[in-house]
């Protein structure tokens, strides 16, 4: 039998052309699954089992949407109040609940759980279709909550659920969702019962998460090229209106004389008219006219713990755990150092005495997209009190790499839209396999690292020898591109 669930019905109000796609035109789905969000939000969900004390879990495994149903009735008929996944299904359309309370045999509470911690408009759809099904089967649905993490949160040494989660009564707002579910269900069945494709905008919902794993399908129907088109405008907010309205590339945007600004102008001049590079010495010379030696060349790695697992951090708190520095003199000399936690201990005592050490009192320090450090540095002078004072010394001497690129100072064509680092250094370095990432083994991103270092744990020692190697490797070219970026600079403004 075909059941409606949950998530056909979110993806079907983000897009109507989803579903329809994933039922006729499967082979052109190219997935997406960020695993380690997904590992997070599984572990969440068991934690939230727990909040009311005993429970009753309905799941099955594998998942038996009838088994399922019968035991959440059958569990309300022997008197559980604490229902998990309790699985309902109203005429085709089926759910599982996160919690159910049971108040009597014939009311209940809903409690959706999402690793978030602030409510969205589709958490709202989310649970509107939850409501539909059960009050269609006669249920009294006394409230509606979702369970969300609770940002403020401060982490002790045993983990309050109480404190952790924060419970928001959605009720209202959900029946009045609620009212448009059997039309959205109507909509959707007429459309997926048409053999020919719906015609759908193209929205942020394309990109939003992980990406829809028919994007490069829907782009393609638009005539969406890879290059040159609105897309890939840096800073674009119009960019689904422009397409919704025909403006698709960069000569639609000139021929209808859409509004850009200096740094569009001139990504799409050097793209239409492949011009080599634009270097405004001047600005360059202020720019580097700044930086003092030595020069320390900085870079963290972090991870983000859903539960925190540390005492004294918030929920998603960003845990510095490795860092790579290159240090270069006034003689030309460059030395390397660094630090990478064991994946077991708190890293960040050792990491701040070793990186005070290593970092020193005078010399400019250097990082790309500098908010980032300096944000983690701040925090780590919160949890870290002792060391606040040396720790809040080095903000003054941090200086932006991103700068020169970012404000217009340098540009070529290869940048494209983009003046993140793993844009930047193709684009000044195309041929160079030393700063190619993806000549690296096992890391080649941040998240890959943050996942690497979690790990770390669980590896035998052989994988754990390999794997540490690599992701000091990993983080080592951050900072040496970073290097051969502020030598390019150099060499760009020399008589």
């Amino acid at each position: 039998m075909f059941y409606y669930s949950k998530s056909k019905y979110v993806l079907f109000n983000n897009c109507n052309r989803r579903l329809w796609l994933e039922k006729y035109k499967k082979e052109e789905m190219k997935e997406q699954v960020n695993q380690a969000r997904l590992i997070e939000g599984n572990k969440v969900g068991d934690l939230a089992m727990n909040l009311f004390g005993d429970y009753y879990l309905a799941e099955t495994d594998p998942i038996d949407i009838p088994k399922m149903c019968e035991r959440t009735i059958n569990a309300i008929n022997n008197g559980y109040k604490v229902i998990c996944e309790a699985a309902f299904v109203y005429e085709n359309n089926y759910c599982a609940v996160d919690i159910l309370k049971v108040i009597d045999e014939n009311t209940v509470e809903i409690y959706e759980v999402k690793s978030v911690t602030e409510v969205k408009k589709y958490h709202i759809i989310d649970t509107s279709y939850q409501y539909y099904v059960l009050t269609g089967l006669g249920y009294n649905v006394k409230s509606v909550n979702l369970v969300i993490i609770n940002k403020e949160y401060v982490s002790k040494e045993e983990l309050d659920l109480n404190e952790y989660f924060k419970i928001v009564n959605i009720t209202d707002d959900v029946i009045e969702e609620s009212k448009n579910v059997k039309a959205n269900l109507d909509t959707s069945d007429s459309i997926l019962n048409n053999l020919e494709l719906p015609d759908v905008k193209l929205s942020k919902a394309c990109t939003e998460y992980d990406g829809c794993p028919f994007q490069e399908y829907c782009y393609k129907l638009k005539n969406i090229p890879n290059e040159g088109s609105v897309l890939n405008l840096y800073s674009n907010r119009s960019k689904w209106k422009q397409i919704d309205s025909g403006i698709i590339t960069f000569n639609d945007l000139l021929k209808n004389k859409c509004k850009l600004t200096d740094i569009q102008k001139r990504q799409i001049d050097y793209y239409l008219n492949d011009r080599e590079e634009y270097v405004d010495k001047e600005k360059i010379k202020e720019f580097l006219a700044e930086i003092k030696y030595p020069i320390y060349f900085f870079d963290f790695e972090t991870y983000q713990a859903t539960i925190p697992d540390l005492v004294g951090i918030h929920p998603n708190q960003q845990i510095p755990f490795q860092y790579s520095l290159h240090i270069l003199d006034k003689d030309g000399k460059l030395d390397h150092k660094e630090y990478l936690g064991d994946g077991i201990s708190d890293p960040r005592p050792d990491l701040i005495k070793q990186m005070l050490d290593d970092l020193g009192n005078e010399g400019s320090i250097i990082a790309y997209n500098m908010s980032f450090e300096i944000t983690r540095i701040k925090e780590l002078a919160y949890n870290f009190k002792e060391y606040n004072k040396e720790l809040y010394n080095l903000i003054p001497r941090f200086i932006d790499l991103l700068i020169p690129f970012q404000d217009g100072y340098y540009y070529n064509k290869a940048i494209g839209g983009s003046f993140s680092i793993k844009s930047v250094l193709p684009a000044l370095f195309p041929d160079d396999p030393e700063l190619d990432y993806h000549n690296l083994e096992d890391v080649h991103k941040g998240d890959e690292a943050a996942e690497t270092y979690i790990s770390f744990k669980d590896m035998e020692e052989s994988e754990y020898k390999r794997k540490r190697k690599n992701l000091l490797k990993y983080c080592c070219l951050d900072t040496y591109a970073m290097v051969k970026i502020y030598e390019k600079l150099n060499d760009l403004v020399k008589e």
